[in-house]
């Protein structure tokens, strides 16, 4: 739990940010990293009394700019952050017949009102009592129905948003913009070009008032159910939210995994899930707090962004030479992960960021995978991290012209073992199933040195390694002989860990050995390979890049490992 500095701390982030907002402005923290703050004050709360100018006690800021009295309060839901805790909202109410489970759009939030059939009134939800009115807008989103079939005076609640798909065809007429949410909060407010309203979308997931409306749709027969309503609000020409019914909380689980999995697919914003009680007697007799009613609430998704502390910065060397930053980190969970490192990528990275020991940064899953960093920001404690002038795993001097160096020795431990796993990469030899710690365990017996090694080990070295039975034996015999006999001749090239040699100059190599030596095996393309005189590598890579792997394949070590891995592969013919 956060200590009561930092809960007040992120009180005034929060407020800050909810400020801009609502303005459809950049607020300077993502929304992931939004929820996270959100979450700490919410856990903050649970054992502490909420301060008054807390985020928890008001639905929004009072911007003073409110024009339109709602004639329902426009409210907040509770925020939950686990799907536990989603799944104790069912367990709360485990005597419900029926509870709804709908999406969470990131948009903006509306309301709309209709008289005699008629749109009258289309307005922002302001601190939730007052809000802005853009019925103009309005007019132009398609998917509000500007005329409906009933007499009664109806108020609809929806969301505002623009799909992923919208957002890239109005940055092409109008220019690069910050994202969609900002982008829709922005045209839907703008008092200007009313018409870019267009580009934007609605999808409604409330009916106000269904008490005090009569004139309902025969098929539906009385509203009083939230299922009813939505659809009600379908027959009348509106868009409801994507929605399910559930009843237990295994089937809260399956759908938020269906969703999130999903997620970045949906041309709709999602940032979670809200689950509703269905039965309208129950809802208006559990009533709310003035800010949160109690029978909803938004299960908001795992976090994408964390803040923690960095501790350290370890420099790893690869199957080249180069090193690469890693960011050691006090323990963070980020996206359902306990993150205790994060890439820097290389020291231009370090001096982008300006990052420094004992920063605060902001770390985030590449690709919903890969843990790095995004920002930072100086502590008093921050101090530079040092640029290393010797490699870290064999003592070398660091030479080359990139910063910081790379290591040159050719037999370092570190540059072995990275050439080995690169061997192993799925791009590569694709030795899927097969650990790194097996092939480190190898390493460090003296099994394993060079890549043509792969294919002299036994079963026998295997089965005698701690932890490995003959599963993961069988695995390593299966992956190698499957390796011997598909991996083509550029995969091979780019195994061999030869700096400045990747799959694009890999593949032109291959194409000119294969026109030079049509039908021969690898074996003789190989040596080929290594008799290329240097203009020929810079014609097909380019100088630099040429240079460099034709300096590098003159080292004694390096045409040794070439030619065994020529001998593996003697049998496969260009």
């Amino acid at each position: 739990m956060i200590t009561e500095e930092r809960y007040h701390e992120l009180i005034k982030v929060v407020n800050d940010a909810r400020l801009l907002y609502i303005q459809g402005a950049l607020t300077g923290i993502s929304d992931e990293l939004y929820d996270s703050y959100m979450a700490d004050i919410y856990e903050y709360e649970k054992y502490h009394r909420a301060a008054e100018n807390s985020p928890t006690q008001s639905v929004n800021p009072d911007m003073g700019d409110g024009d339109v009295v709602h004639p329902v309060a426009m409210l907040s839901l509770l925020d939950v952050f686990t799907v536990d805790d989603a799944k104790e909202f069912l367990n709360k109410h485990k005597n419900v017949s029926k509870v709804l489970q709908e999406y969470k759009l990131d948009g903006l939030s509306v309301q709309l009102i209709y008289r005699d059939g008629k749109l009258v009134s289309a307005s922002t939800r302001g601190d939730g009592k007052k809000g802005v009115e853009r019925i103009t807008a309005a007019q132009y989103i398609a998917d509000i129905p500007k005329t409906i079939d009933c007499a009664d005076e109806v108020v609809v609640r929806g969301e505002v948003f623009m799909l992923k798909s919208r957002f890239k065809d109005y940055c092409k007429k109008y220019g690069k913009q910050a994202n969609p949410r900002n982008t829709a909060v922005g045209i839907f407010k703008r008092d200007s070009e009313p018409e870019r309203a267009a580009y934007l979308s609605c999808r409604v997931f409330n009916l106000e008032n269904p008490k005090t409306i009569s004139d309902i749709p025969s098929a539906v027969g009385t509203l009083d159910t939230h299922s009813k309503c939505l659809q009600t609000l379908a027959l009348w020409g509106f868009s409801p939210v994507t929605h399910w019914e559930v009843s237990t909380g295994e089937d809260v689980s399956v759908v938020i995994s269906e969703v999130q999995a999903k997620r970045e697919a949906e041309d709709i914003p999602i940032d979670g899930m809200v689950l509703k009680l269905d039965n309208l007697a129950l809802r208006e007799q559990l009533g709310d707090n003035g800010v949160v009613p109690r029978w909803a609430i938004a299960y908001k998704f795992p976090a994408q962004e964390k803040e923690t502390n960095l501790k350290d910065v370890e420099w790893q060397v690869g199957a080249t030479g180069k090193l690469n930053p890693v960011a050691i980190l006090e323990p963070v969970n980020v996206m359902g992960s306990t993150i205790t490192k994060a890439t820097l990528h290389n020291w231009g990275r370090i001096q982008e960021l300006d990052i420094q020991i004992n920063d605060v940064v902001v770390v985030y899953k590449a690709g919903d995978i890969i843990p790095a960093i995004k920002s930072t920001r100086h502590t008093p404690e921050s101090i530079p991290i040092p640029k290393p002038t010797v490699c870290p795993a064999c003592g070398s001097l660091l030479t080359g012209i990139s910063e910081p160096g790379i290591c040159t020795n050719i037999k370092c431990k570190e540059k072995l073992l990275a050439r080995l796993n690169g061997w192993t990469d799925k791009k590569v030899g694709n030795f899927k199933g097969v650990a790194g710690s097996l092939v480190t365990a190898l390493f460090d017996r003296g099994k394993l040195q060079t890549p043509a090694d792969f294919y002299k080990i036994k079963p026998i070295d295997v089965l005698t390694l701690p932890g490995n039975g003959r599963a993961k034996m069988n695995t390593y015999m299966q992956r190698v002989d499957a390796s011997k006999k598909s991996m083509t001749l550029a995969q091979i090239l780019v195994g061999l860990g030869i700096n400045s040699l990747a799959k694009a100059g890999a593949d032109e190599i291959e194409a000119y050995l294969r026109s030079q030596h049509s039908g021969q095996s690898f074996r003789n393309a190989l040596a080929g390979f290594m008799a290329m005189p240097k203009s020929q590598f810079q014609n097909l890579i380019g100088n630099a890049k040429g240079a460099t792997v034709y300096d590098q394949i003159r080292d004694p070590f390096i045409q040794e490992v070439i030619k065994g891995i020529g001998e593996v592969f003697a049998d496969r013919t260009l």
